[in-house]
């Protein structure tokens, strides 16, 4: 009898610990998948205007010319994306194909993870690990040269990028046509536009690539709200003779579905919070223009900023992971309480 006593206790104590180790996992998830959001959101603030024409890099010298003078000011860069262009090693011979990316203006607001490359530093560049390895082996790539269109670059440092990326400057201001411009404040991409007559083709906000990871990062949160919802309703059940016990049942539910609610106005983006609710047709507006950004953004071709915006928004990933321990954590426990 002792002994099956001993065995039961040491089962029970089993599945706690079980139990104990999903709400561990769950939280690590949790807190990866909210890393990967705060990473995203670093960048956020960054709107690239795409389809420009007319522009070079000597357009941009009287573009800050302009921007100096307005109420607020707000950085940008010029750049152009020329994709699947041959580069080889100088001296070795091996090549690869790369995306060259020709920037005038602060590398980093185009590339977030790129080290600063000196405007006036035409004959440097920048690559990605990927490339480098492939160019050069396992030798170190800084201070080699890499031949482009019969022009030697040297490297000047190497970027963590997915993908095969070659930064450089342009070399003659006036030539190099740039398509593309980034700027740090993504509201005020329409204002700067018409400040400077510039016609987009397409607008692209960080946020909204950054609004995936928001939602990957907040799905525990939010499906452990709804268990704890679940919770608290299966307890005011059980108390129904007991008219203080559930009258306080009640009271944290409504206390709960409260905080939630507005938990979630908090996280909506600005677009979608109406300055007066009584106007209903805001919704359908708000949303058929969030549907053609939408459509926009998935049928044009992805640059390589924006592949570096998504893949730094999928690092959220682990929110889903959380989300689902938590509901295997909630069944286990269920039938934990069956089996008692």
């Amino acid at each position: 009898m002792m002994g099956g006593h001993k065995q039961g206790m040491g089962s029970r104590l089993l599945k706690k610990t079980f139990l104990w180790v999903l709400l561990l996992l769950a939280v690590l998830c949790w807190r990866l998948g909210e890393a990967g959001w705060r990473e995203a959101d670093s960048s956020s603030d960054f709107a690239t205007l795409r389809g420009l024409t007319g522009l070079t890099a000597a357009s941009r010298e009287s573009m800050i010319m302009l921007e100096q003078r307005a109420a607020e000011p707000v950085p940008f860069s010029l750049w152009a994306q020329v994709e699947n262009q041959r580069v080889e090693a100088l001296d070795i011979g091996r090549e690869s194909h790369v995306a060259v990316l020709w920037v005038a203006g602060n590398t980093r607001l185009v590339l977030p993870i790129a080290q600063t490359l000196a405007e006036e530093d035409t004959t440097g560049c920048l690559i990605d690990r990927q490339t480098a390895q492939k160019l050069f082996g396992l030798a170190d790539p800084v201070g080699a040269q890499i031949l482009y269109k019969d022009q030697a670059y040297t490297v000047r440092a190497v970027m963590e990028m997915k993908a095969p990326t070659m930064l450089l400057r342009p070399q003659e201001k006036n030539k190099q046509p740039l398509d593309s411009l980034t700027l740090a404040g993504g509201e005020k991409g329409k204002l700067f536009a018409l400040r400077h007559g510039l016609s987009p083709v397409l607008v692209v906000k960080n946020s909204s690539y950054t609004q995936l990871s928001q939602v990957l990062a907040v799905l525990p949160v939010f499906t452990a709200w709804l268990l704890l919802l679940e919770a608290v309703w299966r307890w005011k059940k059980s108390r129904r003779a007991y008219p203080v016990q559930s009258l306080l049942a009640m009271m944290a539910l409504y206390a709960l579905f409260t905080a939630g609610l507005l938990y979630g106005l908090q996280l909506l983006p600005d677009r979608f919070i109406p300055s007066r609710w009584s106007d209903f047709s805001f919704w359908p507006s708000a949303f058929a223009g969030w549907r053609e950004d939408a459509l926009a953004l998935l049928t044009a071709a992805k640059t390589r900023p924006e592949l570096l915006q998504i893949s730094r928004s999928l690092k959220a990933w682990p929110g889903i992971l959380s989300a689902g321990l938590l509901l295997l954590l909630r069944k286990q426990a269920h039938c934990q309480a069956v089996v008692k």
